[in-house]
């Protein structure tokens, strides 16, 4: 299966989005798992360390829904919240499916343990 909005196949943006949650697991037991940490300094943490797992990604200021858009096909929302919430899971989903990417992700930096949700919409009719 192919994403419907580029040439990069799903089963690739899989494999991103997996390193992309494996950063946030070592973002999440190092350096940001402090009350103090910010959604900004996290995300400027993916964005300077993502390219080192050779993942592209940029920050996203066109909605305040998204945080970072990895290989400008996998929204990342970051939260710092005490759990990720339905709502939180169903504004995702809405700008997937609004934008036609296939996957998402939702973190969660407020937790007293990771927390994450990996989005998926069938890009197929």
């Amino acid at each position: 299966m192919t994403n419907t909005t580029s040439s990069i196949p799903d089963e690739t943006l899989i494999v991103v989005a997996n390193k992309t949650l494996a950063l946030y697991y070592h973002l999440f037991f190092t350096r940001h798992k402090r009350p103090s940490a910010h959604r900004e300094q996290i995300a400027t943490a993916f964005l300077e360390l993502l390219p080192q797992r050779e993942v592209r990604a940029t920050a996203d200021t066109g909605t305040s829904h998204i945080h970072l858009l990895i290989e400008d096909q996998i929204p990342l929302r970051i939260l710092m919240t005490r759990w990720i919430s339905d709502e939180e899971e169903q504004r995702l989903r809405t700008l997937m499916a609004r934008r036609n990417w296939s996957i998402g992700l939702l973190v969660n930096f407020g937790a007293p343990k990771p927390q994450l949700r990996r989005l998926f919409l069938n890009s197929s009719p």
